[in-house]
């Protein structure tokens, strides 16, 4: 709250009113009504959130106080702390229905106030995160500068983050793409490493992610014959920041993310990669697919799901509850500010202990990549973020959403996994009529950076599943052609052929 009783006596400038005296809050060009909306907890507002939420903890949550609606979602709070479900199913399917390109669509980058900068150490956090240092007036980190001018586009040249452990593949090429709404995506294309190219993976990533994670991985799949096409979602990686806080990762409803697909979709994949187009994703990348697989239909022909956010495994707090509080602040304008995650407990990781894979020479690859370009990937997630997760894992457990996936899918689940929910995952699969599930013993979830003995199954199944739409080259279509290798012409064949003729 502004203290205005110590201000020298200004007898020409008229008095603010009530409501600028009581927020002040940086606000946007995007629209009167986005400005009205785009306060937050104010500082000195003492809240705390312990909302947890697959890798970012488990804890049950302190009393909320109640700031500002969010400038996105409806301005009507809940009256308790349980929401509807079925509000919420209507919502989420409302808001899933509308169509994502529009004349007038609301920018989903927003800024962050003072008041939610000075809580990040009383809402959970496992260490406080330093506010990034700019120059007042100056654009966001990893943002275009003016929000007002959505259509402009990137000029400068994308650059990936390579070492000397992870090498960029052979043909990598990226660029950038902007979305409906004006957010910028950075993507990357691979071509294939055979002579013939089988079709396209399109490779989803999962949260806190970036092209430069799956290296490897795109390079395997290029010397399988396919064409690779990825991008990095809003939010993470080389995209756009939505906050001012660059480090934390945020939106307020899985639409933006569908939003980045179609658009990718639209701009490079339909025009420029050939078909057949296959789906490979990780965890959140799946979630993703699998509520988008609707307005996918005709457009992808096959998906393989490794490890997908599809539930999170049983933990101290109940769904509903964890639901409730989410929402709770996410409706009371506080969806901005952080929620606990093991942040702390990932820097205490071996590359023995850890819940995310058993390759050590991997692990301490993705470590000093994290290390190496910090500026890629995320620490906590906005209470909105956990809010639209747990939304999309909702909605998939309604039976007229799954009666509605016509894509062949193969969800492929990890033993060892305490991340997503591998029961989830097979109870899912065996209610879709289109539905495949296939268990790998002990392997924990990032399976496409796990251990050989995990990993290799992962690919062979992959490539097994695409074989039926994308077959794999002969050996005779990866080696130039020699005629001597032709067999020679049977003479008694060219005298029948002559006696045919006529």
């Amino acid at each position: 709250m502004t203290d205005t009783s110590q201000r020298p006596p200004a007898p020409q400038t008229p008095e603010p009113d009530a409501e600028e005296a009581r927020v002040q809050v940086p606000t946007t060009e995007a629209s009167a009504e986005h400005e009205k909306d785009q306060g937050l907890l104010g500082p000195g507002a003492e809240a705390r959130s312990d909302i947890a939420v697959d890798d970012l903890g488990q804890a049950s949550a302190p009393p909320l106080r109640a700031g500002r609606n969010s400038a996105e979602e409806p301005a009507d709070a809940p009256d308790s702390e349980e929401v509807s479900e079925k509000a919420e199913n209507e919502r989420d399917a409302d808001i899933l229905n509308a169509p994502a390109d529009g004349a007038e669509q609301q920018p989903e980058r927003e800024e962050q106030s003072r008041g939610e900068q000075e809580s990040d150490s009383v809402f959970g956090l496992a260490e406080p995160m330093e506010p990034v240092a700019q120059e007042e007036g100056a654009p966001l980190a990893d943002e275009t500068a003016p929000e007002d001018d959505s259509s402009a586009s990137r000029e400068e040249e994308v650059r990936f983050f390579e070492t000397e452990e992870n090498p960029a593949p052979a043909g990598l090429k990226g660029g950038w793409l902007t979305t409906g709404d004006g957010i910028h995506l950075r993507y990357a294309v691979c071509p294939s490493a055979l002579p013939r190219t089988r079709g396209t993976v399109l490779l989803l990533q999962g949260r806190n992610e970036a092209v430069e994670k799956y290296f490897e991985t795109i390079g395997d799949l290029a010397a399988r014959g396919f064409m690779v096409a990825t991008f990095d979602w809003r939010g993470q990686g080389g995209s756009d920041r939505l906050l001012r806080n660059t480090r934390r990762g945020h939106v307020s409803h899985l639409k933006y993310y569908l939003r980045d697909l179609e658009a990718f979709l639209q701009a490079v994949v339909l025009p420029d990669c050939r078909p057949p187009h296959v789906i490979l994703a990780h965890s959140m990348g799946g979630l993703i697919a699998l509520t988008g697989a609707g307005n996918l239909l005709n457009r992808i022909d096959r998906m393989v799901l490794a490890a997908p956010l599809i539930d999170l495994p049983r933990g101290r707090m109940g769904p509903r509850l964890r639901s409730a509080l989410a929402s709770l602040m996410h409706f009371t304008g506080m969806g901005r500010l952080p929620v606990r995650h093991r942040a702390g407990q990932e820097r205490r990781w071996s590359a023995l202990q850890n819940p995310l894979t058993h390759d050590v020479r991997r692990f301490q690859r993705n470590r000093a990549l994290r290390e190496g370009a910090p500026s890629l990937f995320l620490d906590s997630p906005s209470a909105s973020w956990v809010r639209a997760i747990l939304a999309g894992m909702r909605r998939l457990k309604r039976s007229d959403v799954i009666a509605a996936m016509r894509i062949p899918t193969l969800i492929v689940a990890a033993g060892a996994d305490t991340t997503a929910s591998s029961a989830a995952a097979e109870r899912l699969a065996w209610r879709m009529r289109c539905g495949h599930f296939l268990l790998l013993p002990g392997a924990r979830h990032e399976l496409m950076q796990e251990a050989d003995r995990h990993r290799e199954p992962l690919l062979a199944a992959f490539e097994a599943f695409a074989e039926g739409i994308a077959p794999s080259p002969d050996e005779d279509d990866s080696a130039p052609f020699d005629e001597a290798d032709e067999p020679p012409f049977d003479e008694g064949e060219r005298e029948r052929q002559e006696a045919f003729a006529d």
